[in-house]
């Protein structure tokens, strides 16, 4: 495993996860065609991927027709998000994600996302993530 990677778990990260998940409340706009743009909260981010929070109309109008994972197990998400670099300046983040799992809770949908392809922001990205990592 490269050394980059932080490896620390906590229990609330099952154990076949390779990456520490970070909470977070960022804003973030998520798609599947550029026409169709809804506005999400990214709850964890991690190297390997991150969770949307949505509201359940939110979700359904993202993820027209169903919002049944057997269904999206091969829907591509574009998430864009802004976040600080080590400078303390805003840099853009677009990342291509796949859906790896839907949750469906009282008025709340949870969608968690493995990212595919950063199109945009990688080390912006991954400084947000280290920053995170040094301050638990």
């Amino acid at each position: 495993m490269p050394d980059q990677y932080h490896t620390t778990s906590d229990l609330t990260t099952p154990s076949r996860r390779k990456h520490y998940r970070h909470s977070s409340a960022i804003n973030a706009t998520a798609y599947t065609h550029t026409a169709n743009r809804v506005q999400v909260t990214i709850s964890n981010i991690s190297y390997e991927g991150l969770q949307l929070t949505l509201d359940t109309e939110t979700a359904k109008q993202l993820l027209q027709p169903s919002i049944d994972i057997d269904e999206h197990q091969h829907t591509r998400l574009s998430i864009e998000f802004v976040v600080n670099n080590q400078q303390g300046q805003p840099s853009a983040v677009h990342i291509l994600c796949r859906i790896v799992h839907i949750e469906n809770r009282e008025n709340q949908c949870l969608i968690g996302l493995e990212h595919r392809d950063i199109e945009e922001g990688v080390m912006a990205l991954s400084e947000f993530i280290m920053a995170q990592s040094e301050n638990k």
